[in-house]
């Protein structure tokens, strides 16, 4: 008889197999309950916001086709790595994700031009489309 940390690594497991075999969705559902048997798992997090990620070229051509802007797919990923960083990703893998896909964002500029939105904010609310379906923030590429 397994205990709940041990289903929670195999359900995790599980979600790797289908990380690979590109089912994506497939493999947010078995993050997502191996995360309710541990709440303190973040390699969940971790791998869902690779997932999002994954699809952003699916996602573009199929939902996004009036805009083609995909930086809402790498919100939501930043979204799960920013978790996984505060469950304790030891390996700060979320951290470098992070910082990798943080010169993808748009500027202020870019969205406003693509949405015709002149009141844009970082930190409004903006619902990703495609299979991910999820609320995120607006973030917008810093120049430094």
């Amino acid at each position: 008889n397994l205990n709940i940390i041990e289903k929670a690594d195999s359900i995790f497991s599980f979600a790797q197999a289908e990380y690979q075999r590109a089912q994506y969705s497939k493999c947010r559902e078995l993050c997502e309950m191996a995360t309710n048997l541990n709440p303190r798992l973040s390699k969940t997090h971790l791998l869902i916001g690779k997932a999002y990620i994954s699809t952003v070229n699916i996602c573009k051509d199929v939902e996004n086709a009036s805009h083609k802007i995909c930086e809402d797919i790498i919100w939501a990923a930043f979204d799960e790595w920013e978790k996984s960083i505060v469950k304790g990703d030891k390996e700060n893998q979320a951290k470098l994700l992070i910082e990798r896909y943080s010169s993808y964002l748009p500027t202020k500029e870019h969205f406003k031009a693509c949405f015709s939105a002149p009141t844009v904010t970082e930190g409004d609310d903006y619902f990703v489309e495609c299979w991910i379906q999820r609320k995120t923030q607006i973030r917008f590429h810093k120049n430094f």
